[in-house]
């Protein structure tokens, strides 16, 4: 369905490029991948620290991942990261722990963001978390978050409050202008037609509410 992004061809041989998610570069458990603690975690399969701790503790905040980003990359990437976090809010996306935010590390050197991967509207399904991984401005229901919310959120990272919210709004103009032909994308590469419209209609009702 998607282009690799961590790979490069090299005539008939594919390169690996090496990238690290924000969770595995600030050193955390696997298990910390959600702000929010949970009790339930009480084994730490795969993980590496006390079943206590990780049941205890949460995991990074967006402002710690911002901070991550700008004490080892610059301010550069602080913008895209804001781009991000918005695509995920309106798209519904609560999925959206450390784990689903990478680095790439080529070897030009030029350590940058990853295209966002791993993307769900788990708003579309009944069962699924409504809660955002992260808190955004202390809100973690996404049906509450507003654009206000992101550029406070934002502001915390030190990102000036205008620019910020100019970003925003522009990507969620764009998002709003890209759902009628991904509806189309979709269907000819095989999703099913209703639920690809039902999906759309979904994030499109969420974009003109925070548009609004």
């Amino acid at each position: 369905m998607v282009e690799r992004f961590d790979r490069e061809r090299q005539g008939d041989k594919l390169r690996r490029l090496h990238q690290e998610d924000l969770l595995s570069a600030m050193g955390y458990d696997p298990w910390l991948k959600y702000e929010r603690p949970n009790p339930r975690h009480t084994v730490p399969t795969g993980g590496f620290a006390d079943p206590n701790r990780v049941s205890a503790n949460p995991g990074p905040s967006l402002r710690a991942m911002a901070a991550f980003l700008t004490q080892h990359m610059g301010r550069v990437q602080v913008p895209t990261f804001l781009r991000a976090v918005t695509f995920n809010v309106a798209f519904g996306n609560a999925d959206s722990h450390a784990r689903n935010y990478s680095v790439l590390l080529p070897p030009d050197g030029q350590v940058r963001l990853t295209p966002l991967y791993d993307l769900i509207c788990t708003c579309f399904y009944p069962d699924l978390e409504t809660d955002f991984a992260q808190r955004v401005n202390t809100k973690w229901d996404l049906g509450q978050i507003e654009v206000a919310d992101l550029v406070a959120e934002a502001a915390t990272w030190d990102l000036p409050m205008g620019p910020a919210r100019r970003s925003i709004i522009r990507l969620l103009e764009q998002l709003a202008a890209e759902i009628g032909p991904t509806i189309d994308t979709c269907v000819t590469r095989g999703g099913d037609p209703a639920a690809a419209v039902a999906a759309a209609d979904l994030i499109a009702s969420r974009v003109r509410r925070l548009l609004s």
